[in-house]
């Protein structure tokens, strides 16, 4: 699968502990526009360059905004409260069950946008 990253993308990292901050960083340097960090229990924080940290992706996402729209593939003890919480965020993000799933719902939303 290929992501395509713009220069006018606005790139939001989930999990900036050592490996996904070592990876944010090498990304601001090579021109990423990196907008945000999400680690639960770190919100509040920054890492490099001063870029936020938020607890969840709602945070983030309601802070920087988003400009494409998001699936999140939700995994862990939590799946069903996750989801509950996406679905009345009011916000363009939709849970996926797998990476299969993941991939139709991506697939159906660039339709969408033409």
């Amino acid at each position: 699968m290929s992501v395509l990253v713009g220069f006018d993308t606005r790139l939001v990292v989930q999990g900036v502990g050592s490996a996904g901050t070592f990876h944010a960083k090498q990304m601001i340097e090579y021109g990423t526009k990196v907008v945000a960090g999400v680690t639960p229990n770190r919100g509040g924080t920054r890492f490099h360059n001063d870029v936020p940290i938020f607890h969840t992706v709602q945070e983030a996402v309601k802070d920087v905004g988003l400009q494409v729209p998001l699936v999140v593939r939700l995994e862990g003890t939590n799946v069903d409260l996750g989801k509950e919480i996406i679905a009345k965020s009011n916000l363009n993000v939709t849970s996926a069950d797998d990476l299969d799933d993941a991939a139709q719902k991506i697939v159906a939303a660039v339709k969408e946008l033409g």
